[in-house]
C-alpha cells in the first residue's frame, strides 16, 4: 500500500472518528439541553407554585390586617359607647336619688350591711338620705362627703363596706365590660 492509500485510510478513519465524536457530542449536548430545559421547566413551575403560595399568604395577611383594623374600630366604638353609658349613669345619680326605688335600694343596702357587719354597724349617708330613713333606722351618721348610697363600718372600725352607687357602678363596669367582650368573641 502506498502512502496515498495510507493517508486516505487515515483520513477516512479520522473523518469517521470525528463524525462519531461530533455525533456523540450532539447527542450529549441535546441530552444536556433537554435535561436543562426540563430542570428550567421544573424551576419555573416551582417558582409559579411558590408565587401562588406567597400571593395567598399576602392576601391572608391583608385580610387579617383588615379584620384587626375592623375589630379595633369596633372595640373603640363599643368602649366609647360603654364609657358614655357609665358617665350617663353617674349623671343620673342625682335624679335617681329622688325616686322611691332609691329609697328601697337604701333599705336593702342597710340590711345587707347589717348582715355582713352586724346590727350595731355605723351607717353613713348624706344628709338628705338620713332625713328619709332616721325614723326607721338607728346608728345613721352623716358622711363627710356627698354620697349616694351608704358607707357602713363596724363599731371598732375594722370592717367597712362602700355601698355607694358610685362604687356599685364601678364594680359592675368590669362585669359588663367582660360580658361585652365575651359576646364580641362569639
Amino acid at each position: 500500500m502506498g502512502l496515498e492509500k495510507i493517508a486516505e485510510h487515515i483520513e477516512k478513519e479520522t473523518d469517521t472518528k470525528v463524525k462519531r465524536i461530533v455525533l456523540e457530542a450532539q447527542v450529549k449536548a441535546n441530552s444536556e439541553i433537554n435535561a436543562a430545559a426540563k430542570k428550567a421547566d421544573e424551576i419555573v413551575k416551582e417558582a409559579a407554585e411558590r408565587l401562588n403560595v406567597l400571593s395567598e399568604e399576602k392576601r391572608n395577611i391583608e385580610r387579617a390586617k383588615t379584620n384587626v383594623e375592623r375589630m379595633n374600630i369596633l372595640k373603640t366604638a363599643i368602649s366609647d359607647a360603654f364609657k358614655e353609658s357609665i358617665n350617663n349613669l353617674y349623671k343620673a345619680e342625682d335624679k335617681f336619688s329622688k325616686t322611691k326605688e332609691y329609697d328601697k335600694l337604701l333599705s336593702v343596702l342597710i340590711e345587707e350591711a347589717k348582715k355582713s357587719i352586724g346590727n350595731d354597724a355605723n351607717i353613713y349617708l348624706n344628709k338628705d338620705d338620713i332625713k328619709k330613713l332616721e325614723r326607721k333606722e338607728k346608728n345613721l351618721k352623716v358622711y363627710d362627703k356627698n354620697i349616694f348610697g351608704i358607707y357602713a363600718e363596724s363599731k371598732d372600725g375594722k370592717i367597712s363596706m362602700d355601698m355607694s352607687i358610685n362604687k356599685i357602678i364601678q364594680s359592675m363596669e368590669e362585669k359588663i365590660a367582660r360580658k361585652v367582650i365575651d359576646r364580641l368573641g362569639k
